[in-house]
């Protein structure tokens, strides 16, 4: 660096009014420090390319050790993670065939009483103690059935995943239900919009909805209203169905996905009270549907939400 160059880059420095600091000069950073010694000022310039070169080297190889540990680390937790945690998926499996067997082996059984007390009302008469018995035999026998279905269901089954007419199976289902409602004395309400498709399995898309009216018709208030209703919303298909429950404010809706959950002040309204298994049913499904379902408590009524991607042209 030429004499001229320095006396130039001292001027700059002087025109600052500062102690020290930086200058920039051809790509180069130069410190700098400012000493003031009555009519004479010395100013001293310090090349920093050297040590920043350095301190780069320093980061670049601080980061490839980083990426190079954190890779060693993926690799020997995936290798090792599930020699740990096989025990546990073979328990949940064993625990599923011993549901889906359980229910298979339980069906028969059921099937010789149900037959027992038809022919005991043949030969004496329908009592109490057959209607009593008739009952039961039918609540157990839609518990195992419940059972067996999520058990099939966490299973991922294999669904036929292609473009569904969701509110043809909606109107399907709302069809299905309406005496079923106006039986148990409440209103019923349908807001289906037309031509909404989603990506889905049709068969289970019915269940699904099915699962969530019957669930709102059994915890609605007496003389209460279901309602159901189908929308597009920007990209999405979003399925609201809703009951009365004046009562809802006292009831956690976080947990109504939880399997056999039952609320003893809210979820248990009539004799007809489910068994705390359809709306984990429900989520499973809404899940494999790459979907979303939620519910909240909000004016007196309790709405289920299920958002699905809807297909459109």
């Amino acid at each position: 660096m030429s004499a001229a160059t320095i006396r130039q880059l001292a001027q700059r420095v002087e025109r600052r009014n500062n102690d020290h600091g930086q200058v920039l000069y051809n790509s180069n950073v130069y410190a700098y420090q400012v000493r003031r010694m009555g009519k004479r000022t010395l100013v001293v310039f310090l090349d920093e390319s050297l040590m920043m070169s350095r301190a780069r080297e320093i980061i670049n190889l601080g980061v490839l050790l980083g990426v190079v540990s954190l890779v060693l680390y993926t690799i020997i937790l995936v290798l090792f993670s599930r020699r740990v945690i096989w025990p546990i998926i073979e328990a949940e499996q064993r625990q599923k065939e011993f549901i889906t067997n359980a229910g298979h082996e339980l069906k028969t059984p059921l099937t010789v009483i149900s037959a027992n007390t038809e022919m005991q009302e043949l030969t004496n008469r329908e009592t109490e103690l057959t209607t009593s018995t008739k009952e039961q035999v039918s609540r157990m026998t839609k518990l195992i059935n419940y059972l067996v279905s999520l058990a099939r269901l966490q299973e991922q089954p294999q669904m036929n995943i292609i473009p569904v007419d969701a509110s043809a199976v909606v109107d399907r289902a709302v069809a299905g239900f309406k005496n079923v409602a106006a039986n148990a004395g409440h209103r019923f309400e349908a807001a289906v919009a037309s031509a909404i498709t989603v990506m889905a399995d049709e068969n289970y898309l019915y269940e699904l909805v099915s699962i969530l009216i019957d669930n709102a018709n059994k915890y609605c208030d007496p003389d209460g209203t279901v309602s159901v209703q189908l929308a597009a919303v920007k990209k999405n298909a979003v399925l609201t169905v809703t009951n009365s429950y004046a009562k809802g404010a006292q009831v956690d809706t976080k947990r109504f996905f939880e399997r056999f959950y039952r609320e003893n002040k809210a979820r248990t309204l009539s004799k007809n009270a489910g068994y705390g298994i359809g709306l984990s049913m429900a989520q499973t499904i809404v899940h494999n549907f790459n979907g979303r379902i939620s519910a909240k408590y909000a004016a007196g009524r309790i709405p289920l939400v299920v958002s699905l991607r809807r297909v459109t042209k």
